[in-house]
């Protein structure tokens, strides 16, 4: 009897220390995560404690998940950044460094909340690049509100085509469905068109749809958009904020580049409207036909880089040449690293000085051709 009630002694003393360690190691747990960095500290962030903790695996997780505070809304995220108690991004890093199903879950379902910051969302999904996800999951990432997230899913669906998968990116080609879709929790608009229209773009080519008529419908918007600002520039001489470009050049070089993306579909319609094209319109036709491939437009972009009176056509034109990297650019360039046009740079960093913007991007395209930089910028210096 004795030797009985000694066993259960020592058995119960055992099972107690089990669960002091057990919650002391927990405690331990909660207290490194609770060490990461918030969001309002300067610096870079803490990589060695994020590997530690993620060496921990699945005994860190519940403390990781309680600091990803799952299904918080904009007002509390925003309450708890102005106390700095926000460290979700911090906690997304360390659940990258974890494989397994359950890291993997964790960071599926904080997609459906609004992030700390652009990074948090970013390392998010980059983790996830790599990961096999469910059907569920792939699903969940196609109706949420935010694009980035959207297209991400887009691109998993590929992998799974289960038929909640299907369904979904049939709901991504209604195009009122979609705009629906993309709304914040105050109704507010996360998407804008040519968001909406990139995930219309995946979405049907995930479902191996032809999407040449969409395209080529596409093309014919952007092509109207780029004649009104190239015939009627908005603030052609004033830079954008942080940036030596004008909004006019950037709006028209996002148009060249929006037609390139679509390809094919669209050469022969830009074609067509080079044929009636008059005054700037007709050399910035030809900046979108030579990122579109054809090559025997490039002298052409270059013969408006050094000839054309006005400096938003030459500024788009060094911008081109600098994006098709061809050596037959060189003599252009290096004849407008004497461009005389001049004004105010945009940028917020120290005083506003005056600078050469053709100057500056002929510069960085003939670096990027494998020109001596010191000698360039001699060159363009005298």
């Amino acid at each position: 009897m004795d030797k009985l009630i000694r066993g259960v002694v020592i058995g119960s003393v055992i099972m107690f220390a089990l669960i002091a360690v057990s919650a002391a190691t927990e405690a331990d747990q909660t207290e490194l995560v609770h060490r990461l960095p918030n969001n309002h500290l300067a610096g870079p962030p803490d990589v060695a404690l994020e590997e530690t903790i993620a060496k921990m695996g699945d005994k860190a997780l519940p403390a990781l998940e309680q600091e990803l505070r799952l299904g918080i809304s904009f007002r509390e995220l925003d309450a708890l950044a102005k106390k700095g108690e926000l460290r979700r991004w911090a906690v997304i890093r360390v659940l990258a460094r974890m494989p397994g199903e359950r890291s993997t879950d964790l960071i599926c379902r904080s997609l459906s909340d609004p992030p700390d910051n652009h990074a948090m969302r970013e390392t998010g999904l980059r983790a996830l690049e790599t990961r096999k996800l469910s059907a569920a999951q792939i699903a969940a990432m196609l109706g949420n509100n935010e694009p980035a997230v959207v297209l991400a899913g887009i691109r998993h669906a590929s992998r799974a085509p289960a038929p909640t998968v299907q369904s979904a990116l049939e709901r991504l080609m209604d195009h009122g469905a979609a705009a629906a879709q993309f709304r914040n929790e105050y109704g507010a608009s996360t998407a804008n068109p040519d968001q909406l229209f990139e995930v219309l773009l995946a979405a049907g080519c995930a479902l191996h749809k032809d999407m040449a008529p969409e395209m080529r419908s596409r093309g014919k918007e952007v092509l109207a958009q780029l004649k009104n600002e190239t015939l009627h520039p908005s603030r052609p001489d004033q830079p954008v904020w942080t940036s030596y470009a004008s909004k006019a050049e950037l709006t028209i070089m996002q148009g060249i580049e929006k037609l390139a993306a679509l390809g094919d579909p669209v050469r022969e319609i830009v074609q067509a409207e080079a044929k009636t094209a008059q005054g700037d319109y007709l050399p910035v036709l030809n900046m979108a036909l030579a990122r579109l491939g054809d090559k025997t437009k490039i002298n052409a972009v270059a013969n408006s880089l050094t000839t054309s009176q006005n400096p938003t056509i030459r500024f788009c034109a060094a911008m081109t040449l600098r994006k098709l990297r061809d050596p037959a650019a060189v003599p252009a360039l290096t004849k407008a690293l004497h461009d005389p046009y001049q004004r105010v740079d945009g940028s917020d960093v120290g005083p506003r000085t005056k600078i050469y913007p053709v100057r500056i991007v002929a510069a960085d395209a003939l670096v990027e051709l494998g020109k001596n930089p010191k000698e360039v910028r001699a060159t363009m210096q005298h």
